[in-house]
């Protein structure tokens, strides 16, 4: 694997971890305020890559 490879392997992984998390701080835990803003990180993080 290539370095050029695992770079945007990793930040697609930490932002569907992230989209996760989010989603449980959401509905689960009832914590939106600061579920939000956790769940739109997932967004940058793909874009980086």
């Amino acid at each position: 694997m290539k370095k050029k490879d695992f770079v945007p392997l990793i930040l697609s992984m930490t932002g569907g971890i992230l989209f996760a998390l989010g989603m449980c701080m959401t509905m689960v835990w009832n914590m939106r305020i600061q579920g939000i803003p956790v769940g739109l990180a997932r967004i940058a993080l793909p874009l980086s890559a």
